[in-house]
């Protein structure tokens, strides 16, 4: 797995490794964790997922919320995601 930082201050690129991969071995979510620690932002470029890879994936770094924003938006029927709400801990947004 190879790490570029791309900006002064946070952010790093990860090549090498898949987010499937971080899914599924613990040694190398235990490297992504780590820069992201370090990093705050990660970028992993050119993958190839889908829905339920990429559930498993963000699932690894904590458990994700539903946000309902049928009143915001004025609609009948729920508008929902699921976040990860990683920043929203870690630095109190």
């Amino acid at each position: 797995m190879q790490i570029t930082p791309i900006g002064p201050k946070f952010g790093a690129e990860i090549r090498g490794v898949t987010l499937k991969q971080v899914a599924a071995d613990e040694g190398t979510y235990k490297d992504v964790r780590a820069a992201f620690e370090q990093h705050s932002v990660l970028v992993f470029r050119d993958q190839e997922t889908d829905d339920e890879a990429q559930l498993a994936f963000t699932r690894k770094f904590g458990a994700g919320v539903t946000l309902h924003f049928d009143q915001a938006l004025g609609s009948s029927e729920a508008n929902t995601f699921d976040a990860l709400l990683r920043a929203e801990y870690r630095w109190g947004w």
